[in-house]
C-alpha cells in the first residue's frame, strides 16, 4: 500500500519528539452518579509511533482511560499531559482533538444523509478551507482504504467492514499524531477485524503515527507493541505484547 502524496496530506507532527506524547500521572476519574471510581490512581506514558493495546473485562475502565487519552474527559485527580503540556481549564481541548487527534469508534458514526466522501471529509471543516483539497483528500484516503469504488455510496449502502473503513480515512483526514479506537473490531466478523486491523496498524506504522486501541480481543493485543492490562480501574500488567 503506498502512502498518500505529501502535496495532499501534509505532514504534521509533535513539537518536541524527545517527551512521551501522552503522560497520565496518578490519574483517577471518580463518577458521583452511581459512585464508581472508574480509574484508581493509573500512570502511564505513550511513545511517538507507539501501538498500545487497552485490555481487561467490560467494565474494567478501558473506556475511560481512552477519554482521558483523548481529552474528552477530565480526571477527578491527578494530570493528563500531551506533549509535554498538561491537559486544563486553558487548553484549546476543541482544537488538539480536532488538529492532532483521529478516534475510530466501534459504532462508526457515520453520518447516513451524507457519501462517504463527505464524511471523511467532515474533520477538515474549519482547518483546510480549500474544498478542492478536501476532495482530493477524501478521495486519496478512500482509495487507500480500498474504496475507491464506494465514495459516491452512503453508509446504509456499505458493509460494516466498509464503514469501518471509512471510519478510519476519517480518523486520519487531519492527519493526527495519535490514533484512539474504541473496540475497531467489536461489531465485525472476524474475516474483516482482520482486515480493519491490519489496515489501521499499517496506516500508522508508515505515517509514524502513535495507535491506541481498547480490545477485549486476545488477538488484537497482540498485535501492539504493549499491553496494558485493567483490572477495576487500576493497571494490574504493563508490558511488551512478545509477539
Amino acid at each position: 500500500m503506498n502512502s498518500p502524496s505529501k502535496k495532499n496530506l501534509p505532514d504534521k507532527g509533535p513539537s518536541n519528539p524527545s517527551l512521551p506524547l501522552v503522560e497520565l500521572e496518578d490519574v483517577s476519574r471518580h463518577y458521583t452518579d452511581g459512585d464508581v471510581m472508574a480509574l484508581n490512581h493509573v500512570s502511564l506514558s505513550i511513545r511517538h509511533g507507539e501501538f498500545l493495546a487497552i485490555a481487561g473485562p467490560s467494565g474494567c475502565g478501558k473506556s475511560t482511560l481512552l477519554n482521558m487519552i483523548g481529552a474528552l474527559d477530565r480526571p477527578t485527580s491527578g494530570s493528563v499531559r500531551f506533549c509535554g503540556k498538561t491537559i486544563d481549564a486553558t487548553m484549546n481541548l476543541d482544537r488538539l482533538r480536532s488538529q492532532q487527534i483521529g478516534f475510530v469508534f466501534q459504532s462508526f458514526y457515520l453520518l447516513p444523509n451524507l457519501t462517504a466522501e463527505e464524511n471523511v471529509q467532515l474533520p477538515m471543516f474549519g482547518i483546510e478551507p480549500d474544498a478542492k483539497r478536501r476532495t482530493d483528500i477524501a478521495k486519496e484516503l478512500l482509495s487507500e482504504v480500498g474504496l475507491s469504488d464506494r465514495m459516491k455510496h452512503f453508509s446504509w449502502q456499505l458493509s460494516n467492514g466498509q464503514r469501518q473503513r471509512v471510519a478510519i480515512a476519517r480518523a486520519l483526514a487531519n492527519r493526527p499524531v495519535l490514533v484512539l479506537a474504541d473496540e475497531p473490531t467489536g461489531a465485525l466478523d472476524s474475516e474483516s477485524g482482520t482486515s480493519v486491523m491490519r489496515l489501521l496498524t499499517r496506516f500508522c506504522h508508515d505515517r509514524d503515527r502513535s495507535l491506541v486501541v481498547v480490545t477485549h480481543d486476545n488477538s488484537v493485543a497482540k498485535q501492539a507493541d504493549r499491553v496494558v492490562q485493567l483490572h477495576d480501574g487500576k493497571v494490574i500488567r504493563d508490558k511488551a505484547s512478545g509477539r
